[in-house]
């Protein structure tokens, strides 16, 4: 049997799965910036926790993460399978929200730690956000704030990082991949209904 790292590598090593991991992560990106400026607009102008922004964001994420996943990756497109495989795709992005909410929740603790630790981060934070914004406005000529950039926006990105696997690797290895689970499922379903 081999290593996990050796059957890594050999996936690696596969210009296929190289280039579904690359098309995934494209979408991925898509997904997560819809969540991102969803969680922090809900922050910002309605006054939402964090707990609540990361789990509507990530339900808009969601959204947008199945459609380009259903058109663009896995080859899923023309499956014929759109329902079950939506099933799938609520049940592993389920599992994926868990984890990144979690993870967000422990990375802000940390955070939370860190600053309370040592003050002078909050300054130094706030003063690169200002730089990077003036430094934007010099080259744009446009005024922009960075402001959203704070200890909720790094926790939630972080706690995202980690749902990206769980996403990736439920989403191939279940989603958009016909397992014969929701065929034995439907059978028995229908045994059932007919006693």
């Amino acid at each position: 049997m081999k290593h996990w790292t050796e059957v890594l590598m050999d996936k690696l090593r596969n210009p296929k799965s190289v280039k579904n991991f690359a098309v995934y992560f494209i979408i991925a990106c898509a997904g997560v910036t819809s969540n991102i400026i969803s969680a922090t607009f809900l922050r910002r102008q309605f006054g939402a926790g964090f707990g609540s922004s990361i789990v509507l964001g990530y339900l808009t994420g969601m959204v947008v993460g199945f459609t380009l996943t259903k058109l663009f990756a896995f080859n899923a497109r023309n499956s014929g399978n759109m329902t079950r495989e939506l099933i799938k795709f609520f049940l592993v992005s389920m599992v994926a929200l868990s984890v990144t909410w979690f993870f967000s929740e422990i990375i802000l603790r940390i955070i939370n730690f860190w600053f309370g630790s040592y003050p002078s981060t909050q300054f130094h934070l706030e003063a690169l956000v200002g730089d990077v914004s003036k430094m934007v406005h010099d080259v744009i000529g446009l005024p922009l704030s960075l402001a959203f950039i704070d200890r909720l926006l790094f926790s939630n990105l972080g706690g995202i990082c980690f749902g990206f696997f769980a996403n990736f690797f439920g989403h191939k290895y279940f989603t958009f991949k016909t397992t014969g689970y929701y065929d034995r499922l439907l059978t028995k379903k229908n045994s059932v209904l007919r006693r």
